[in-house]
């Protein structure tokens, strides 16, 4: 672009905007900078920028009609390592970093309650009716299942509801033989779980890669169980239909009957 002496300069800043969710956004915003041009380019200091990015905001706040043609488009939103800690039995109520409980929309969810996975699977023991939650999934009531190893040194419980919503009928077929508890089907919540960057999980894995041993010295497996297998069937009849039908056909069938 070619630009006249004394004329204002415009500069494009790409900024990052965090939601209260587990994304982040980026938009491009232009800043008009007061300066002149020369040959030597743009007059711009720290303070004149500053001066600028103060001026832009007082305009959103005065014209918040202007907001949309402010931010330009969105470009593609990156999935962002944040959680929470929401209880295990109540919807939207969520522990805030000095420890207190708010029930709150995770709209509004102040980014200083939430952590990087690095910060959470160092938190220990969470305490009783306390699980880790992605912002955008403490609505609700949680499908519960318990994580552990075999000498019980790591214990967390967990929502398992993301899984039950994208699982296939293998899936479930496998976890149902297993009587929803300790084989591999059940394994496989644990295995899910890890590779998504589930602070229980990565906790859970970080401790087995110390090549823990019992007393008998042998190696030390983990364990999973969910804990209401009757709320773990409806749930997955209300949200992934089609997989419950074919699990459970026999089953609804029998009950139909007189």
């Amino acid at each position: 672009m070619i630009l006249k002496k004394n004329q204002t300069p415009k500069i494009c800043l790409n900024c990052k905007l965090e939601n209260k969710m587990s994304y982040e956004i980026p938009y491009k915003v232009t800043v008009n900078v007061p300066g002149l041009i020369d040959a030597d380019g743009v007059d711009l200091t720290a303070e004149k920028a500053a001066a600028a990015l103060e001026a832009l905001a007082a305009q959103l706040r005065a014209e918040p009609q202007t907001l949309k043609s402010v931010f330009g488009d969105a470009g593609f939103s990156e999935v962002e390592d944040r959680w929470v800690v929401r209880s295990a039995y109540k919807s939207n109520s969520i522990r805030k970093a000095d420890g207190s409980w708010v029930t709150v929309k995770s709209t509004d969810i102040d980014p200083a309650d939430t952590m990087r996975l690095a910060e959470a699977v160092n938190i220990g023991d969470l305490g009783e009716g306390a699980i880790w939650s992605k912002p955008e999934d403490i609505f609700g009531t949680p499908v519960l299942a318990t994580l552990k190893d075999d000498l019980a040194m790591i214990v967390e419980q967990v929502d398992i509801s993301e899984w039950l919503a994208k699982a296939d009928v293998e899936d479930l077929e496998a976890l149902v033989e297993d009587d929803w508890a300790y084989g591999y089907g059940a394994d496989a919540i644990y295995h899910d779980l890890d590779e998504h960057g589930h602070p229980s999980a990565v906790r859970l894995s970080n401790f087995l890669e110390l090549d823990a041993e019992s007393s008998m010295r042998e190696q030390v497996g983990i364990s999973v169980r969910v804990e209401d297998p009757d709320a773990a069937k409806a749930f997955l009849k209300e949200v992934n239909p089609s997989v419950y039908e074919q699990v459970f056909a026999d089953e609804e069938n029998a009950i139909g009957e007189p």
